[in-house]
């Protein structure tokens, strides 16, 4: 477990810059529905180039939830697992609305299970697999892990972003993962156990 703590940390220190504390603050969330409605009714405006790897990035990101969490539901059954895939399944449904918004096509096909164009990614998934197989504490230690990095990769977009569709997704997003990261705490409560170590609470 300390060896996929420090590679989700190596990870993003590499591939992201700090959050400022204001993004925090600027929530504006939005039903996975409506937002996909919205973004389709919106005027299209300039996505530049660092925006469009953002949207590439956040789609591996969030199918890497919805893999893992699938994954999960298959060991141990956890009704709670199937139902944080949909929620990335919704996530996965309004970054398409936006790729095809502006004629992106996306890095992966979003119908296959647990494969990734970015190796850092595949990388993950394969970690997050294997640790949430040894035992549901892990898998949901490995949960609440991705859904934290879910929640940073949000407030990095917030930060770098001025794509308003891209920060309509990204507020929808923070919002998605710390309803399930507070899911996720309850969860392991029940059993008796806290979350400590690499997890951040936002």
């Amino acid at each position: 477990m300390k060896k996929l703590n420090v590679l989700v940390l190596l990870l993003v220190c590499l591939s992201l810059t700090p959050p400022t504390l204001a993004a925090k603050k600027n929530s504006d969330p939005v039903g996975p529905k409506a937002l996909n409605s919205r973004i389709s009714q919106l005027p299209r405006q300039e996505l530049r180039a660092g925006e469009t790897r953002t949207v590439r990035q956040l789609f591996e990101s969030q199918k890497l939830l919805r893999d893992v969490y699938a994954k999960f539901y298959t060991f141990w059954n956890l009704h709670d697992f199937k139902k944080f895939q949909k929620t990335k399944q919704a996530q996965l449904n309004i970054l398409l609305t936006l790729l095809n918004k502006y004629d992106l096509e996306p890095p992966v096909a979003p119908d296959s299970y647990g494969t990734f164009a970015d190796s850092k990614h595949m990388e993950l998934y394969t970690n997050f697999v294997k640790t949430g197989r040894f035992s549901l504490f892990e898998a949901l230690r490995s949960a609440a892990t991705m859904e934290d990095l879910s929640i940073y990769s949000s407030f990095d977009c917030l930060h770098k972003a001025d794509n308003r569709d891209l920060r309509l997704i990204c507020r929808t997003m923070t919002e998605t993962s710390r309803d399930n990261l507070q899911e996720i705490k309850d969860l392991l409560g029940s059993y008796g156990e806290k979350l400590g170590g690499n997890i951040w609470m936002w």
